[in-house]
């Protein structure tokens, strides 16, 4: 759940103005809380008070804690971190419990009097009046309530003592990292977590191929904020499948915000919303580096942001950078080995914005590169014969034009094939209108042969099928 900051501190210390400052550097994130506003019992003029001796609505029990929790709770469920800010909370054992870091803001009593005194415009006798108050009531209250609580919780490393004469720009100066690093943190943990079903393997009991990018694009959407928009997979620069994942295995996806990439990043689109790219890593159980690689630019509508998605940080950097410079090493095909068919598209093809739904279009890409080395039945002969499997190895410069289509137009997929080194079945292939030419989809596909967890050299009868679509 989304980090929840606790700013405490005596009346009149700064409190309301930090946090402000804090929410406005951080608007997408936090959520602003004060505990004044649940404040429960009627309020007694200064002098009155002072008067009669008794100021009951400095007593914490005053507060109508449960209210505040169910605020506090209801905004982080729905993917906010929560700054909340008053005098009293320390009282409330429930906050204090949930809280993922506590700042205590602290100023002499004659500071935090002088500050509260001069809030707004007030008469001398007022000034005088309120003086007193503060003195006899609002800071015994403290030292009776609040004060005994401080030092147990900071004696515990629980809570931070941060000096309020410091002022505030320094104040949000030091503050701010560690609020970021407790929502980055977050936004790690945050990751999505998905087991596998028997519905989401192929034969070979490994998950299709087409789902991890279903995945990541939902991954993508649990990033945002709860605003109502959503994200829609544009490109996906790079895929590594670096290890099978199988059913019933439990997978973390964890989603990291990256830069631009560069000038090429939009992919067309629907030319509405504005982009954002992240990594997406898959971690699997017992292993220790991520099985599934992906670097996607997603188009946001209705929101402007990944705000729950931690940025890459420079350890990060290496990485990216080598995924970058893998999506760009593409490789072409000789025109002749272009294989082409046409079809019409029915209703179910169909994704929610008009054009080819995702697994449509990846499931149109893998019936035509399958049909080049034999086809299905192919496949389960080199299984059965010679223990050889056929994997998708890696995908690059997969790119979704956001074209529009109709049940029953006719449209043309076209593979062209590469073998490299004897052991990568490399295939170009594309998705258009076929009475236009106007692109759909188009990607640049890897596969390999792997038996008995090893990638071996291509069947010679996969290399002679493959020759002669050249000839």
């Amino acid at each position: 759940m989304p980090p929840l900051f606790l700013l405490c501190g005596p009346s009149g210390v700064g409190k309301t103005t930090l946090a402000r400052l804090l929410d406005e550097a951080r608007p997408a994130q936090l959520a602003r809380f004060s505990q004044d506003t649940y404040f429960g019992a009627p309020f007694v003029p200064y002098g009155e008070a002072v008067a009669s001796g008794v100021a009951e609505i400095e007593a914490p029990h005053h507060i109508d804690w449960a209210a505040l929790r169910a605020a506090v709770r209801s905004a982080r469920q729905e993917g906010r971190a929560c700054l909340v800010e008053g005098h009293n909370l320390l009282c409330d054992a429930a906050l204090v419990e949930e809280a993922s870091a506590i700042f205590f803001l602290d100023a002499p009593p004659s500071t935090c009097a002088t500050r509260r005194v001069t809030r707004r415009e007030r008469t001398p006798a007022e000034q005088a009046e309120l003086r007193t108050y503060y003195e006899r009531f609002v800071w015994a209250a403290h030292l009776q309530y609040v004060r005994p609580r401080m030092e147990e919780l900071r004696a515990a490393g629980r809570l931070v003592v941060v000096d309020a004469a410091r002022g505030m720009e320094a104040l949000v100066e030091e503050l701010l990292p560690r609020l970021d690093e407790e929502m980055a943190r977050d936004g790690e943990a945050a990751g999505m977590t998905l087991r596998l079903s028997i519905g989401d393997v192929d034969s070979y009991s490994m998950l299709f191929y087409a789902h991890y990018l279903r995945f990541c694009e939902r991954a993508a959407n649990l990033c945002l904020p709860s605003d109502g928009g959503y994200a829609v997979l544009e490109r996906a620069h790079i895929v590594k499948y670096s290890s099978s994942v199988r059913w019933n295995d439990k997978v973390v996806i964890r989603s990291r915000r990256i830069p631009p990439l560069d000038s090429t990043t939009s992919s067309g689109g629907s030319g509405t919303g504005t982009e954002e790219t992240l990594l997406h890593e898959w971690m699997c159980d017992g292993k220790t580096v991520p099985v599934h690689s992906c670097l996607a630019t997603y188009r946001l509508h209705g929101t402007r942001s990944f705000t729950r998605a931690p940025a890459t940080e420079q350890k990060d950097e290496r990485r990216v950078r080598a995924l970058q410079r893998q999506a760009a090493e593409t490789f072409t095909p000789d025109p002749k080995s272009y294989a082409r068919e046409r079809m019409a598209v029915f209703p179910d093809m169909c994704g929610a914005f008009g054009s080819l739904s995702l697994p449509t279009v990846l499931d149109l890409m893998e019936r035509q590169r399958t049909e080049l080395i034999g086809g299905q039945a192919e496949l389960e002969r080199l299984k059965q014969s010679d223990d050889i499997m056929v994997v998708v190895y890696e995908m690059q410069q997969l790119r979704l034009h956001g074209t529009a289509v109709k049940p029953r137009m006719e449209i043309e997929v076209s593979s062209g094939v590469l073998v490299q080194n004897n052991t990568f079945y490399c295939v170009h292939q594309s998705i258009a209108i076929a009475r236009t030419g106007e692109l759909i989809s188009e990607a640049h596909v890897k596969l390999v042969f792997v038996k008995g967890g090893i990638l071996v050299r291509a069947p010679e009868c996969v290399l002679q099928r493959l020759a002669a679509l050249c000839s």
